[in-house]
């Protein structure tokens, strides 16, 4: 078959003038150079520069995450300490230990309420509200600092004092954020 097209080729060739064969034998491999770069080359590379823009803009996106991403390990590495915390609170009697706590402390306890709690994202957060009388600021600081460093999630939201005896003991209440897990 390439024989045959080779001879074909041939007699064509020998059919034509001088100057007719030197612009076949000269045009074929320029038209065939020509085409390569039209049909074969130009698309690769359009698609070669395409290809690096969108590198480019991927590079250049991942470079903006890249802070956010470490923003967000930092953050998690933050969270997850309080998230043990509200998980050990899943069972624990609000009341009692916050009770428990304030005789450690010597503070006399009137009252102890917990709110029913709101459930945000499976954590349940409750009020809890400790109304205490004639306690010096030194014991309930310490108090408000252990219920805040203990093994459960309390956050104290706000401290009202409302009268101070010639001792300098107080009285009030103090409220608390308490969250605990809704799962295991």
């Amino acid at each position: 078959m390439l024989e045959r097209l080779k001879e074909t080729f041939v007699d064509y060739l020998s059919g034509l003038n001088e100057r007719d064969r030197l612009i076949v034998l000269i045009g074929t491999p320029v038209a065939i150079f020509l085409a390569f770069v039209t049909f074969v080359f130009s698309p690769i590379s359009s698609l070669e520069r395409e290809y690096l823009k969108r590198s480019q803009k991927l590079k250049e996106r991942v470079e903006k995450l890249r802070p956010k991403a470490l923003e967000f390990v930092s953050l998690k590495s933050e969270v997850e300490p309080a998230l043990r915390r509200v998980r050990r609170g899943k069972n624990l009697n609000v009341a009692d230990y916050v009770k428990k706590r304030a005789q450690t402390y010597s503070i006399e306890v009137k009252n102890v309420k917990v709110s029913v709690g709101r459930v945000q994202e499976g954590i349940e957060v409750k009020t809890v509200t400790v109304s205490f009388s004639e306690v010096s600021l030194n014991k309930l600081g310490r108090f408000i600092r252990s219920l805040e460093s203990s093994p459960y999630y309390f956050k104290s939201t706000s401290l009202e004092i409302s009268d101070m005896d010639e001792n300098g003991l107080v009285s009030g209440k103090v409220t608390f954020n308490f969250m605990r897990s809704e799962e295991g």
